[in-house]
């Protein structure tokens, strides 16, 4: 059986990075301040920006009728997130071999392994239902990380929440779709 991930698993290890995961789709206000403050915790300790997504969204795989409507392509999600700062953006296709890997798994192998994440942050409203279960995102913390990383769950951006991030702006996910 080919791995899937068997070209992304051999690309060279990225330099120290930032990296926000998360499913971006329509990069709102709320995932732009979220780019624009990693960008700048970056540029303070030298990372760079790297930006994760899914194609296709995880709840399509695993909650179809939960899975919301997407907003951009994946073209336009890329161009956007590099449009807001990301140096880099990494898109995982999610499928049967990617749900099936452990949390554990893909925070020692992706997250902190080729992508070397220093900093992680998670954008919470991204994980379909809040409790991350489409993704693993409230998993990530349970195995794999280094003691020289950090990891931060963005919720100042949660559905319905309003962030002074913003100026005081309502960023609900539910809004923009």
């Amino acid at each position: 059986m080919t791995d899937e991930f068997s070209t992304f698993m051999s690309q060279p290890r990225h330099p120290p990075s930032a990296v926000a995961f998360g499913n971006f789709d329509g990069v709102h206000i709320g995932h732009r301040a979220l780019l624009a403050e990693i960008g700048h915790i970056s540029a303070q300790r030298s990372y760079q920006t790297t930006a994760v997504t899914f194609d296709p969204h995880p709840l399509e795989l695993v909650n179809p009728e939960r899975a919301p409507r997407s907003l951009d392509t994946l073209q336009w999600r890329r161009w956007w997130l590099q449009a807001v700062g990301a140096d880099h953006v990494e898109v995982l296709k999610f499928d049967e071999q990617l749900r099936a890997r452990s949390a554990e798994w893909f925070a020692e192998e992706i997250l902190f392994g080729v992508l070397n994440a220093k900093l992680l942050v998670v954008f919470l409203s991204d994980a379909g239902d809040q409790s991350g279960s489409a993704d693993g995102s409230n998993q990530v913390n349970a195995g794999g990380k280094p003691a020289d990383n950090d990891i931060t769950g963005w919720t100042a951006f949660a559905q319905g929440g309003t962030s002074t991030d913003t100026g005081g702006t309502d960023v609900s996910w539910d809004q923009t779709r």
